[in-house]
C-alpha cells in the first residue's frame, strides 16, 4: 500500500463498482490535507482499476493490518455501499472498534426512483449522507435516526466537459434501458422486451430522428449482441462507448423506461423525458404525464410537451442541491463527523453488528463483539449485552426474546433478530400470543431479498404447526408482492413452490409436514 505522506492523514473511500469510483473523483479535492486511499472489494474487476492513476488497496487481512496500525491517523471511511454482505460488514466492524468515523454515500435518488424500495444502506453507519429531503423522510419512515442523516443533495458532476458531439443529419432521440434479467433479477425487461419497444420507437420516429440506444452499462454482451442483430442497422446501440452525460446532452427526446438516475440527470440539463412505464406503481408516474401509454399518439406527445411537470419532479427531488450547493453540505457535515466524533451511537451500532454477524452464521464474531462491550463498561446495556450473549449459546428464556424484540422494534435490525428467533428455535417455537405478535410484525418490502430463505423456512414452520390459514395469507402476499423476484429462481424452486402451495391436498398425506421441511433443508435452501 502506498502511503503519501507521514504527516497528512488519511480518508478510506470504499468501492465495489466503477460508479463509484467515479463518484470519488467527484469529492476527492474536497479535503487537500488528506491522503486518500480507495478501497476496493474483491467483486470489483481490476481490469477496471488500470484506468486510473488512484492509490488502490484491495480489501483484505493487509488492509486490516494498514488500518489497524494507522487507526489515529484515519479521519475517516467513506462507504459506496452499505449492502448486506460479509465483507461490508466486516469493515463497518473494524471503523466501530477502531473509532473511526463512518459515513454512507448515496450514489441515487433509490426510494423516488425505485417505488421507496432500497438494497443499500442497510448495515449499521454513522451517518447516511442522501440526495434529498424525499429520500431522508423515506429512510426515517423506515425506522432510520434522524441524527444518522444528513441531506447534502446529489452528487453530480455539473463540472464535466463535454468532449465530444454526435453529428447526424437529424435531432437525436436516446433510448435509456434498465439492466435486464439476466443481471438484475427483479427487472421486468428481457432481451427480446426491448428489442420489441426499440423497433416500436423506431416504426413510429424513425424516419424523423436518428435513435441511439444505451445499454446498462453491466448489460451481458450475448444481449448487445442480440438487440444489435434485431433492430434497424441505422440505430445506434451502446454499451459503454461512452458516458450517459454526453449522450445526454447531445439529444433532443430522452426515453427511459424508468428507474434510472439518468433521468434526473436529463431533467437537469432541460432536456424532455419521456418515460415508457413497465409498470403502473411508479412513483414517477405520479408527477408527470409525459409518458407513452399509445405509440400512435406518441408524435403529439412530443409536439405537446409539457415542461412544467418536469419541475414538479426536480423539486420534490431537490436536484437542485448539485455542484457548490452539493460541495458545501458534503464537506460541512463530513468535517463536522470528523471533528465532533463521539460515536454517541457505538455501542447501539456495535450491537447491530452482532445480529448481522449472527445472521451470516458468524456467532464467534457476534459473541466476540459483546465481549468487547463488557470490555469498555456498556452498563446501560448490560441486560440487553447479556440476553443477546445467552441467544447466540443457545441459551435463552422467552421473556429474554421478548426483550430483545423490544429492544429492537422499529428498526431494520428488528427483523434480523425476528429471522435468528426462527432459525435458533424453529421446532420449539411456542406460538404463544406475546411470541407470535412479533413475529408476525412483517419486514418492509426492500428488505424480502434479503431475508428470502429464512422466510420460507418460517413459512414452513407454519405448516409444521398446523398454521395452514396463516400459510396461505403470508404465502399469498409474498407471492402478489415479490411475483417477479419469485419467477427469477430456479425451475426446481418454482416446482417446490407449486407444490407446496397446494398444502391443503397434500396435508392428508401421512408425514407431509416433516417431509416438507426436510425436502425444503436438503434440497431448497441455500440453493433457491
Amino acid at each position: 500500500m502506498t502511503t503519501q505522506s507521514n504527516k497528512k492523514k488519511y480518508i478510506i473511500y470504499y468501492i465495489v463498482s466503477e460508479k463509484h469510483i467515479e463518484n470519488f473523483l467527484r469529492i476527492k479535492d474536497f479535503f487537500h490535507n488528506h491522503d486518500f486511499i480507495v478501497v476496493y472489494d474483491q467483486v470489483l474487476d481490476k481490469k477496471i482499476l488500470r484506468k486510473y492513476n488512484e492509490n488502490f488497496q484491495e480489501l483484505n487481512d493487509y488492509f486490516y493490518k494498514f488500518m489497524n496500525k494507522y487507526k489515529y491517523k484515519i479521519s475517516i471511511i467513506y462507504f459506496s455501499t452499505t449492502q448486506a454482505r460479509y465483507s461490508s460488514l466486516n469493515l463497518v466492524y473494524n471503523c466501530f472498534i477502531n473509532n473511526i468515523p463512518t459515513i454512507a454515500i448515496q450514489e441515487t435518488h433509490q426510494f423516488y426512483l425505485h417505488n421507496e424500495e432500497l438494497n443499500n444502506y442497510i448495515l449499521p453507519i454513522d451517518k447516511i449522507f442522501v440526495n434529498s429531503k424525499f429520500e431522508e423522510k423515506i429512510f426515517l419512515n423506515y425506522g432510520y435516526r434522524k441524527s444518522n442523516i444528513n441531506v447534502v443533495g446529489w452528487g453530480y458532476n455539473v463540472y464535466y466537459k463535454q468532449k465530444f458531439e454526435l453529428i447526424y443529419d437529424k435531432k437525436i432521440i436516446l433510448i435509456l434501458l434498465n439492466a435486464s434479467k439476466d443481471i438484475n433479477v427483479i427487472s421486468i425487461e428481457d432481451a427480446k422486451h426491448q428489442i420489441n419497444l426499440i423497433n416500436k420507437i423506431y416504426s413510429k420516429l424513425g424516419n424523423s430522428y436518428k435513435i441511439i440506444v444505451k445499454l446498462h452499462p453491466s448489460e451481458l454482451k450475448k444481449n448487445y449482441c442480440k438487440i444489435k442483430n434485431s433492430i434497424n442497422e441505422n440505430i445506434s446501440i451502446f454499451l459503454n462507448e461512452y458516458n450517459s452525460n454526453a449522450l445526454i446532452k447531445n439529444s433532443e427526446f430522452i426515453f427511459s423506461t424508468g428507474y434510472t438516475q439518468s433521468i434526473l440527470e436529463a431533467i437537469l440539463l432541460n432536456k424532455k423525458i419521456i418515460l415508457i412505464p413497465n409498470e403502473k406503481n411508479m412513483n414517477l408516474l405520479e408527477d408527470t404525464n409525459n409518458y407513452i401509454v399509445d405509440y400512435n399518439k406518441l408524435e403529439y406527445l412530443m409536439k405537446n410537451y409539457n415542461y412544467d411537470e418536469l419541475e414538479k419532479i426536480a423539486y420534490v427531488n431537490d436536484i437542485y442541491l448539485v455542484g457548490k450547493n452539493f460541495d458545501e453540505n458534503f464537506i460541512k457535515y463530513s468535517t463536522q463527523l470528523i471533528n465532533n466524533y463521539n460515536n454517541h451511537f457505538k455501542i447501539y451500532n456495535l450491537i447491530e453488528t452482532s445480529l448481522w454477524f449472527s445472521f451470516f452464521n458468524k456467532d464467534q464474531n457476534a459473541i466476540k463483539i459483546l465481549n468487547y462491550l463488557n470490555k469498555k463498561n456498556a452498563f446501560q446495556y448490560s441486560s440487553i449485552i447479556r440476553s443477546l450473549k445467552n441467544f447466540y449459546n443457545n441459551k435463552y428464556d422467552y421473556r429474554s426474546l421478548i426483550d430483545l424484540f423490544d429492544f429492537f422494534e422499529k428498526t431494520n435490525t428488528f427483523f434480523v433478530y425476528k429471522y435468528l428467533v426462527i432459525r435458533k428455535l424453529y421446532k420449539k417455537i411456542n406460538f404463544n400470543p406475546t411470541l407470535i405478535k412479533y413475529l408476525l410484525i412483517e419486514e418492509p418490502k426492500y428488505l424480502f431479498q434479503i431475508f428470502f430463505n429464512d422466510r420460507q423456512r418460517w413459512l414452513n414452520l407454519l405448516i409444521y404447526k398446523n398454521k395452514i390459514n396463516l400459510f396461505k395469507k403470508l404465502f399469498t402476499k409474498d407471492y402478489s408482492e415479490n411475483y417477479k423476484f419469485f419467477n427469477s429462481k430456479s425451475i426446481k424452486f418454482k416446482l417446490y413452490v407449486l407444490l407446496r402451495k397446494n398444502i391443503f391436498l397434500l396435508s392428508f398425506f401421512p408425514f407431509y409436514k416433516k417431509i416438507n421441511l426436510i425436502i425444503f433443508d436438503i434440497f431448497i435452501n441455500d440453493r433457491i
